[in-house]
């Protein structure tokens, strides 16, 4: 049998122990590594430094490598005792920060704000502290440190219920002042009643589509939240339209300026070349984008970066879930993990839809088909049914199982292989 090499790359294992060597004494992480005195102030921001935790449980996830936990996870019960001292009685994070929300875009190109006056920072660093100690929390279960992970997941629920009760207005709908950033963060951490959830979202939606004309109105910290939670939340036309929108603001108002590289800033372009008034010409903050490519539009669905949902580490056990959005015709996408390269391909056609997927060795996944609002679906493998009139066909080498009520798709289970699926109806 084969088994995969799971370890996580070097710069990823340089950058988090960079990160850890620069952890003062008690606790804090810095916002920048290697850090530097900003303005006579005390680096440690909990939502910038929260990104510590995310960053290493992400990686973990992605590449299976419980080293990453073990070297970790003192220094990460360090950083969350500091978020525990400056959190005040009701668990909520009031002092302590200084940023928010990142380069909000403004009403035109160079009128960005440096940090948003639309998104309360508390509610930001609130959120972060509570997804450190959810973190953690795992971490310690993966370890064997029961006590430690009972402990975290108490204190996570209890910052989640005084989160919820600070800034969730459930008449409006909303959180906090109902900014985009306001709305999406809590629902890319997974922290929005169910009751309230779908209430929530759609106040985003009429937000993006009916307020801002299909535009984001979200900084750094937003607009990854947004890619990590509004199409699976099924916000996916919304961000269909966002994301080919080629005026301000907007990465397709990038391209139209003749952007080579993605912008620190949504705007700001001087008239006659691209360059910038106040802010970099090339960072990676909005880079986010191309989750949507991967995630969504061609359905290969790693890890979240904020949200809860399970993941089997290394893509032992994963889900391609394409969505067919605006006037796509066809997607195709590749990705190389631990075990082996991951291919999901689509293509629409008038009867139906077309799909070749790659499943690595010792992988099993879950492949979601759009059934495209089609009834009487057919769907073949190389010509052999695996569905038809409603019900799964056994037979196919494979092809492990199926069943429909998942929203507009079926959903087979797949072992490792390479597929070809033709879907079909009427």
């Amino acid at each position: 049998m084969l088994y995969a090499r799971k370890f996580t790359p070097r710069f990823w294992t340089k950058f988090l122990r960079d990160a850890q060597c620069a952890q003062h004494p008690d606790g804090v992480i810095p916002d920048v590594v290697p850090s530097y005195p900003r303005k006579g102030r005390k680096t440690g921001d909990p939502a910038w430094a929260g990104n510590y935790p995310l960053v290493l449980w992400y990686l973990y996830r992605y590449y299976d490598d419980r080293r990453l936990l073990e070297d970790h996870y003192p220094s990460m019960k360090r950083w969350v005792a500091y978020l525990t001292r400056i959190a005040d009685e009701n668990h909520r994070i009031e002092q302590g920060g200084y940023y928010g929300d990142h380069m909000l875009p403004g009403d035109a190109p160079g009128e960005e704000e440096f940090l948003s006056k639309e998104t309360p920072p508390p509610l930001l660093w609130t959120g972060y502290y509570y997804k450190n100690v959810w973190i953690l929390a795992q971490v310690a279960r993966i370890l064997g440190n029961e006590d430690d992970a009972a402990a975290y997941d108490q204190l996570a629920a209890a910052i989640r219920a005084a989160l919820n009760d600070k800034w969730l207005d459930a008449s409006g709908n909303h959180y906090a002042t109902g900014s985009q950033t306001a709305n999406i963060f809590p629902l890319a951490l997974g922290v929005v009643p169910e009751a309230n959830r779908q209430r929530v979202l759609q106040t985003l939606i009429d937000d993006i589509l009916v307020k801002r004309g299909g535009h984001l109105r979200t900084g750094n910290l937003g607009t990854t939240c947004i890619m990590d939670a509004l199409t699976p939340l099924g916000g996916g036309e919304a961000m269909f339209q966002v994301a080919t929108s080629t005026d301000y603001p907007g990465w397709g108002y990038m391209v139209s300026r003749r952007a080579t590289t993605i912008w620190e800033s949504w705007g700001g372009v001087r008239e006659g070349f691209v360059g910038y008034n106040t802010s970099e010409d090339s960072m990676v903050m909005f880079v986010t984008i191309e989750r949507f490519f991967y995630n969504d539009i061609a359905g290969i669905q790693g890890p979240a970066y904020f949200g809860p949902a399970p993941f089997a580490p290394g893509f032992e056990d994963f889900h391609i879930k394409p969505h067919v959005l605006g006037d796509l015709t066809h997607a195709k996408a590749t990705v190389r993990t631990v075990r082996g390269r991951i291919l999901a391909a689509w293509k629409r056609g008038p009867d139906g839809l077309e799909m070749e997927v790659e499943i690595p060795v010792n992988s099993r996944a879950r492949l979601s088909i759009p059934t495209l609002g089609l009834g009487g679906i057919v769907i073949s493998e190389n010509g052999q049914k695996v569905w038809d009139f409603g019900t799964y066909v056994p037979g196919v080498e494979g092809v492990l199982a199926g069943k429909a009520g998942e929203g507009d798709y079926v959903t087979l289970t797949l072992g490792s292989g390479a597929y070809r699926f033709r879907l079909t109806g009427n």
